[in-house]
């Protein structure tokens, strides 16, 4: 079937169709939503997962963080190549799936995937099974994570409010008087739950970020990190690309090295 004849599919409900996208990019985003989701075999998913690669890329927001907000608009009117860009993503499926197949050696034999809140997942995992942790907690009153993916999620029509709510640090809570002792609490429950699943001698490396206009949280985290059984080995600073902040004003943060005793 010539791409020209596609009928495009409705936009669902709950996309920001207009706000997000430029006319033309919007119909040929149409287009390949009616194609994925017609697919019923093996391959649905892989469609619908280089789907939700695209939505980013194509959009009319060109800062990292813009789209996540309620109380704001893209600056541009780019017209993003929509069907160029999921053909691509599509194409680096195939290469994944081609080097899989041909048996090369790909370095990790297998892999277990959890999916869950870390603080009930971790219960999961043995005592000592665990040689290395690294992980980015969520930087307290930065942003609502959940919003990073809205592009995939509202056409998806998964619902965000549920999942924002439960998340660590959430900027929708930082207004409260006990959100920064229960962002520590919930987090200092988590480095626990690693602290155990690590073997002796192992490593986490944790990559953590304070917005400037909040509390610093920095120092009583690494406090409990230490009072958990932590050795602190490396703590250094490092800047944020002014592409990836979702704070404008957040500029810098820790990388830091701990050793299970």
């Amino acid at each position: 079937m010539h791409w020209d004849h596609v009928e495009p599919a409705q936009v669902p409900d709950g996309v920001q169709g207009e706000k997000c996208y430029a006319p033309e990019t919007l119909q040929d985003l149409r287009r390949i939503w009616a194609l994925v989701t017609s697919v019923e075999d093996n391959f649905a998913l892989i469609g619908k997962a280089a789907f939700s690669s695209t939505l980013l890329p194509v959009c009319t927001e060109t800062r990292h963080w813009g789209y996540v907000c309620d109380n704001s608009n893209p600056k541009t009117n780019r017209i993003g190549d929509a069907r160029l860009t999921f053909l691509r993503n599509l194409g680096q499926y195939k290469s994944a799936y081609e080097v899989r197949a041909s048996g090369q050696p790909l370095g990790i034999a297998s892999a277990m995937i959890y999916r869950g809140d870390a603080r009930e997942v971790l219960q999961r995992i043995a005592t000592g099974s665990v040689g290395l942790v690294v992980t980015s907690p969520p930087y307290f009153g930065v942003a609502d994570y959940a919003k990073s993916q809205r592009l995939s999620m509202e056409w998806f029509g998964i619902e965000i409010e549920s999942v924002r709510k439960g998340e660590i640090g959430a900027r929708s809570k930082r207004h409260r008087k006990t959100a920064n002792t229960n962002f520590l609490s919930e987090l200092k429950a988590v480095f626990v739950e690693c602290y155990r699943a690590l073997r002796s001698g192992g490593y986490a490396t944790v990559v953590f970020g304070s917005s400037p206009s909040r509390n610093d949280t920095l120092p009583v985290f690494t406090d409990d990190l230490k009072d958990i059984g932590f050795t602190l080995e490396i703590d250094i600073i490092r800047n944020i690309s002014s592409m990836r902040r979702q704070n404008p004003s957040l500029n810098t943060e820790r990388v830091i090295i701990l050793r299970k005793r």
